[in-house]
């Protein structure tokens, strides 16, 4: 019985240091009101002009989300983001891990209502509404939605993985990493089904080399977010193009990876389940020897 006892003692300590593999999803925008007004906020508005100074994001809470005019207030870039460069931190201390390794999965709902592209040479390469993710190892997929087409970009950002689609739909999108892949899926209302998919990339960006310029942000200087482990950016992040799109719910699942036994503690579990075992075979002789002496003397 105190062997079984033991044993039992021994599993509780596997419970204790070991945990169910669960999905945990954050919300971090339900669609309603401004995401900048969210208690606790996850996400945060910014806007910059040509020169690198901030400006007012052009945001409007609409049904189902928040419209942005990625054009409006002279803005080069407008968007948001879980990061705010201006205090070199995350908008919430408490942002989950985007892991590749255990994957991890962004769900949004988008609609580009309308999209335009300045006459530029590289402007197929550029779209009005773009979402960022890089990884906590800081690998990460960019993909932009052009007016008729969603495209991956390259790590020199040029067209990649490219698809057809209408993306004036307010449809709602799963981008979804596990390894060193990403896989973007839609839902167009019959189920998600696959879009494009590919290889994560490690981004060349240079700051000084983008239009316009983040070398030189007031009280930042040079800011490259491809650098940046678990940074997500939904929005207009060029010059080369612009437009109106209407951000609505969005949100972020994670693995809880189960917790590894370090070979320390699996050793040390082994030993005392071993000594345990010898320990009961050593009383279990005892109590036979003393049993046979007594029946011998009677």
């Amino acid at each position: 019985m105190k062997f079984i006892l033991a044993l039992l003692s021994i599993s509780s300590i596997f419970c204790i240091y070991s945990k169910s593999v669960d999905a945990l999803t954050k919300t971090l925008y339900d669609g309603s009101g401004l995401p900048e007004n969210d208690s606790p906020q996850w996400l945060t508005p910014g806007a910059l002009l040509s020169s690198g100074f901030p400006t007012t994001l052009a945001g409007t809470a609409v049904a189902g989300g928040v419209q942005v005019d990625s054009n409006a207030n002279s803005a080069e870039y407008s968007g948001y983001s879980n990061y705010n460069p201006l205090t070199s931190s995350f908008v919430n201390s408490s942002f989950p891990t985007l892991d590749q390794n255990s994957g991890y999965s962004i769900f949004f709902n988008v609609a580009l209502d309308t999209a335009n592209d300045f006459s530029d040479t590289n402007n197929n390469n550029r779209a009005a509404f773009s979402i960022t993710a890089i990884g906590a190892g800081n690998e990460g997929i960019e993909i932009g939605f052009d007016g008729d087409q969603i495209f991956a970009q390259n790590s020199n950002f040029t067209q990649a993985e490219t698809q057809s689609f209408t993306t004036s739909n307010s449809t709602d999108y799963q981008l979804a990493v596990s390894g060193n892949t990403y896989q973007l899926l839609a839902d167009t209302g019959s189920g998600f089904s696959s879009v494009i998919n590919g290889s994560l990339r490690t981004y060349n960006f240079d700051p000084t080399a983008s239009n316009p310029p983040l070398d030189n942000i007031p009280l930042v200087g040079s800011f490259n977010p491809y650098e940046i482990p678990n940074f997500l950016f939904f929005g207009d992040n060029t010059g080369e193009a612009y437009g109106t799109f209407t951000l609505g719910e969005i949100s972020v699942e994670t693995v809880n990876v189960p917790f590894d036994v370090s070979p320390t503690l699996g050793l040390a579990l082994i030993g005392i389940g071993i000594g345990v075992r010898k320990l009961y075979i050593m009383r279990s002789f005892r109590r036979n020897v003393q049993s046979r002496q007594r029946r011998g003397t009677a």
